[in-house]
């Protein structure tokens, strides 16, 4: 199709140059004739140029032809050789329909009590009447002004294709000096506004008119708009026409009325919230009311100009006209009295506003005075900042105690409020706050430190007002300026809380708590180590197989040896991904005769200094729990609170389900009581241990502790400054009694007469007076050695006679419960005496034969063996390491 330049005459071209005779060789078809014809009835008036040859053209109908006829032709092409034999083919030619241009109107006026910002403040109805209302043409919409108003042409429509294009044009304004901010000349695009979304700062809108009796209220504005489709080529609209009739809406004046005098002190403004302003007022001040701030929107100035007449009520006007009047205060206006002053000012619509004013009349009220307390602060931002503790360390909270002061009332009766002012000295939006105020209604304030950022740019100074009020709402301010320094401050590690978890469970550890407070700062760099490994109970107490047994599993966990010295970190290649927050692992399992593994992990995390000066550490213990303790064997220390003071016991898992069942010795009868001997034996000859302190090679006797030492403690001794001031010449001892508890059933009058109070241990007692033996042991007691024997090796009791009759009836302790169990502690030390172990083989020698109970096979192994050269119990586990 091609387009005629000058007279815009389209010429649709019809080709059937493709046809051919399959009898013709070369395809030349010499021997072919052509037939164009038209197939569509309703255009079969269309003439058709060169009809019978291979191509033939014809005139393309206008729009409104084809809007009359239809939007599309179907021709025929026939071709007949020499022989008389033809074919036929139809094509359709499709019209392509003028796109329509379609207008419509939006206006809105500002809600002035949306909480929404921008054009979304714009919801109320600005449309006076639209198309055909009140006589109104159809293209024709009356518009109040100040509205923000919107020409939309998405409405527009093409019936074979899209709209491509937009083209806005205003025809005519009423006054063409003047544009009344209607929407510009021209625009390209689906809507035309009032509001240029280049100035994203305000909304613009139709301008304000004068007065109503202006010629220009109201006045018109036409615009078109024209589409054009997306054909080839393209095809134009009609214009679409739209009249705007811009009317006048009078405002009320709106009325500022203020109050003032020349007296000083005799007229004070109440700060308390009223629907009507009130003051302060002494008898005899004489106050001028000044209305000249009303403004009318009719007045494009925005000033007062429009306002005709002021109506004064309460107070005396010079004329009708006079934007100030005049009110005295009787001189013997009795105190509670008030008075109001109203002013109406209406303007040249005939609309009228008005406010108020309410006097109190107070005889001699004094102002308030109001201190912060404080001058300007300026201090470091989040924790590093705020006020100093009492040793000089920051707190992070900054306090002011503010002073309010009135010679009428006292100073709890005053009312107080402290608020953060922004840039404009008024108090900021709650949600705009720098600054969370705790006690802001009180007279004392406080406040975390915010963090604000990390370079000086970031720093910010933020002004605190602190208003003092009287009973009549008379305020005084004062203000204090808190400049916020930011400041780098270090991150803040956190591992997580402790856990417990099952032998074999999954575990992941959590650092994702850790921070830096920095505002816009994360952690930069995370660090997992395994710094401790212990065990409930420790592996000192236990059998030395159940610790065997642990030091194995602990090392199958590991997937390495367990350090050897304290200066070897522990290997962490079972923990996966030990440089992120959220490493994990598989617990390890817990060996029969232990209630758990305690597995210490210290995070260390660094900020983008990445920097170990301004690094952070924190610990997790993750407690893997065997499930062995039972009931009645409820935890590690059930049995060592039964021993009470004797032999330690320990749980035991006697019938091998994997629970304690039982509280055992560690070893067999007969070597707890030789071992038992043993220590008294050394008790006995006044032995002492090395304690820590002294080298006992250098002064042996201030360096050891004698088994008293042992049990009540004692203190040290300095040295002589002549020689070393930090080597006591007497090291001092922390006594077992220190740790032994009160509450084992003892009184307390038996209690504040034991070793334990008195510092004095006692002595066994005496042997029974043989000459009343016979009677004595006549009993069940039957012999001095029947307590012994029956205390089978723990703390050794006595008998005793408990009614007085002669005759010995129980065995008992010759001391406090509480004392027992220090001495059994103390004499436990003994074990580290040089002559222990010849103490314990002559005690086992003494033995002899008795028989306790014990099987062939524990006794084989026990310590009275002298083939048996291992302790019974295994060592540490492995001490923690240092670094």
């Amino acid at each position: 199709m091609t387009t005629d330049a000058d007279t815009g005459v389209q010429t649709g071209t019809l080709n059937g140059g493709n046809s051919f005779d399959p009898d013709d060789d070369d395809h030349s078809n010499p021997q072919l004739t052509y037939k164009w014809e038209v197939v569509t009835d309703a255009y079969s008036w269309l003439e058709l140029s060169g009809r019978t040859t291979t191509t033939a053209t014809f005139t393309v109908p206008s729009a409104a032809l084809a809007a009359r006829y239809g939007l599309s032709i179907d021709f025929r092409l026939t071709v007949t050789d020499d022989e008389d034999v033809s074919a036929s083919a139809e094509v359709t030619f499709n019209l392509n329909q003028t796109p329509t241009a379609d207008i419509s109107v939006s206006a809105n006026l500002e809600d002035e009590d949306s909480t929404e910002t921008g054009v979304d403040r714009y919801t109320v109805d600005a449309v006076i009447d639209g198309p055909g209302e009140n006589g109104n043409a159809d293209n024709e919409w009356d518009i109040r002004e100040g509205a923000l108003l919107v020409l939309d042409g998405s409405g527009s429509s093409d019936a074979n294709g899209r709209v491509a294009s937009y083209a806005w044009s205003r025809l005519y304004v009423t006054n063409t000096a003047s544009t009344y901010g209607l929407p510009a000349e021209s625009g390209s695009g689906p809507t035309h506004s009032t509001d240029d979304a280049n100035t994203a700062e305000t909304v613009e809108t139709l301008d304000n008119l004068p007065a109503d009796d202006s010629p220009d209220s109201p006045y018109y504005a036409y615009y078109t708009l024209t589409v054009t489709d997306n054909a080839q080529p393209a095809s134009e609209s009609q214009p679409a026409v739209v009249k705007l009739v811009i009317h006048d809406q009078p405002a009320t004046p709106e009325v500022k009325l203020v109050a003032s005098t020349d007296a000083d002190g005799s007229l004070q403004e109440s700060t308390f919230p009223s629907d009507t302003p009130r003051w302060i007022a002494s008898p005899g001040t004489t106050i001028t009311l000044d209305a000249s701030g009303t403004t009318d929107a009719d007045d494009p100035s925005g000033g007062p100009t429009t306002i005709t007449n002021y109506a004064w009520t309460g107070a005396k006007q010079d004329s009708t006209t006079a934007t100030t009047a005049t009110l005295k205060v009787d001189d013997d206006a009795e105190d509670g009295t008030v008075l109001t002053v109203s002013v109406a000012a209406t303007d040249s619509s005939g609309l009228t506003g008005t406010a108020s004013i309410e006097f109190l009349v107070v005889d001699g009220n004094n102002r308030p005075r109001a201190n912060t307390g404080s001058d300007d602060v300026t201090t470091p931002d989040g924790a590093l900042g705020g006020d100093k503790d009492a040793n000089n360390n920051p707190t992070g909270r900054i306090t002011f105690r503010g002073i309010g002061f009135d010679e009428d009332q006292s100073a709890s009766s005053l009312i107080y409020a402290w608020a953060e002012l922004g840039s404009d000295g008024k108090p900021v939006d709650p949600d705009d706050a720098v600054l969370e105020l705790e006690g802001a209604s009180t007279d004392t304030v406080s406040f975390a430190v915010p963090e604000i950022g990390k370079d000086a740019a970031d720093n910010k100074p933020v002004t605190l007002s602190f208003t003092v009020a009287d009973q009549y709402g008379v305020a005084a301010t004062d203000t204090v300026t808190v400049t916020i320094e930011a400041t780098d401050a270090n991150p803040v590690a956190d591992a997580g809380p402790d856990v417990v978890v099952p032998a074999g469970d999954f575990v992941r550890l959590n650092g994702a708590g850790s921070a830096d407070p920095d505002k816009g700062d994360s952690i930069a760099y995370y660090e997992w180590e395994l710094t401790d490994i212990s065990t409930s109970p420790s592996t000192t107490e236990v059998l030395k197989s159940v610790a065997d047994k642990v030091r194995d599993d602990v090392e199958d966990f590991l997937e390495a040896s367990l350090p050897a010295t304290t200066d070897d970190d522990y290997p962490i290649g079972f923990l996966t991904g030990a440089n992120t927050a959220y490493p994990y692992f598989d617990a390890p399992k817990v060996a029969s005769g232990i209630a758990a593994i305690h597995l210490t992990f210290t995070l260390t995390v660094q900020d983008g200094r990445m920097s170990a000066a301004n690094e952070d550490k924190d610990t997790v213990v993750i407690t893997v729990d065997s499930g062995f303790y039972w009931p009645p064997i409820t935890g590690p220390n059930f049995c060592t609170n039964v021993s009470l003071g004797g032999p330690r016991t320990y749980a035991f898992d006697s019938n091998g389900d994997g629970r304690a069942d039982t509280c055992s010795l560690r070893t067999t009868r007969r070597a707890t009581v030789a071992r038992q001997n043993a220590l008294y034996t050394l008790v006995a000859l006044d032995s002492t241990i090395e304690v820590d302190g002294l080298d006992a090679s250098e002064n042996p006797a201030e360096s050891h502790a004698s088994f008293e030492d042992l049990v009540v403690g004692r203190d040290g001794v300095d040295a002589d400054t002549s020689t070393d001031p930090d080597t006591p010449a007497v090291a001092s001892v922390d006594g077992t009694c220190k740790s032994a508890p009160k509450n084992l059933g003892d009184s307390e009058a038996d209690l504040a007469a034991d070793a334990c109070e008195t510092g004095n241990v006692s002595d066994p007692p005496p042997p029974v007076d043989p000459a009343k033996a016979a009677e004595f042991f006549s009993g069940t007691i039957t012999g001095p050695d029947y307590c012994t024997n029956l205390s089978l090796g723990g703390p050794r009791t006595y008998a005793f006679d408990s009614d007085g009759d002669g005759v010995g009836d129980v065995c008992s302790l010759p001391y406090t419960r509480r004392e027992a169990v220090a001495r059994q502690n103390a004499l436990e030390m003994m074990d580290k005496h040089p002559q222990y172990a010849s103490a314990l083989a002559s005690a086992c020698a003494a033995l002899g034969s008795t028989d306790f109970g014990d099987g062939e096979a524990a006794l084989a192994k026990d310590e009275c063996n002298p083939d048996v050269a291992q302790p019974a119990l295994g060592g540490p586990l492995v001490p923690a390491p240092t670094s």
